[in-house]
């Protein structure tokens, strides 16, 4: 989906599976009365489609273009897709050409980790190999244009874990989990006993640097809960003290 969509943007046009994905979505998220999507939801419907780097200023920008209405028809919502979908590749390329500095037109292994920590990620050299072998499509150990869009999504999806840390992380979680009679449901650990999965996964010399974050944890959680108490919100939510998997 993200290289059909990069081309998309490339002013090729959307391919057949794409313009599906796209009317499908358009769908369900679309007002049951009005049977529109309204400007208010386009975030939420770019988020629901994998795109990264979201401006909401853009997103209500290239929408009044699009039209002047509150609201998108089917065939507004495909000219905003593609309006937007070709600013997507736009910045993508520009970011691309900047760190590509002797126009070779591919990223080596040093170029990468400038680009990743560039986009707010702080890159772990085992990771990064780990993800340039899993999106160089041609084997030939470099990173072109389409390729370093493919990283930008793996390396978000993964946090820059290494697929091998991802599934021992699952597993110490779903341990933790299960120990605690947590409510399956929820897959919820809580917050008290974050410390020690912490420590199992990254050892027991960060034992300090976890029970800290704990602390944090519970103590931003408690004070949510506070607040929804004095006025009157939490009738309705309830903070857990607890974390969830993707949070954790």
């Amino acid at each position: 989906m993200v290289l059909e969509r990069l081309r998309g943007g490339s002013g090729k046009g959307f391919d057949e599976s794409t313009v599906a994905r796209l009317q499908a979505t358009f769908l369900r998220f679309r007002d049951p009365d009005t049977k529109d999507i309204d400007k208010g939801e386009l975030v939420g419907v770019l988020q629901h489609l994998g795109y990264v780097h979201i401006d909401q200023v853009d997103v209500l920008r290239i929408a009044d273009e699009v039209v002047e209405y509150s609201t998108l028809e089917l065939e507004d919502f495909m000219r905003f897709m593609q309006r937007y979908s070709e600013l997507e590749t736009s910045r993508y390329r520009q970011v691309f050409e900047s760190f590509d500095t002797n126009q070779k037109g591919y990223l080596d292994n040093e170029d990468v980790m400038k680009f990743l920590s560039h986009l707010g990620h702080t890159p772990l050299r085992s990771a990064v190999s780990e993800a340039i072998r899993l999106v160089d499509l041609d084997q030939n150990g470099r990173l072109e244009f389409e390729e370093v869009v493919l990283l930008t999504h793996l390396y978000r999806h993964s946090e820059g874990f290494t697929r091998a840390e991802v599934q021992r992380f699952t597993r110490v979680f779903e341990e933790m989990e299960r120990i605690t009679q947590a409510d399956a449901d929820e897959d919820v650990v809580p917050a008290e006993k974050l410390t020690s999965m912490l420590t199992k996964f990254f050892g027991v010399d960060k034992w300090e640097t976890a029970q800290k974050i704990s602390e944090e944890l519970m103590a931003t959680a408690a004070k949510t809960a506070q607040k929804q108490q004095a006025d009157g919100s939490s009738k309705d939510r309830v903070v857990p003290l607890g974390v969830q998997f993707s949070e954790a």
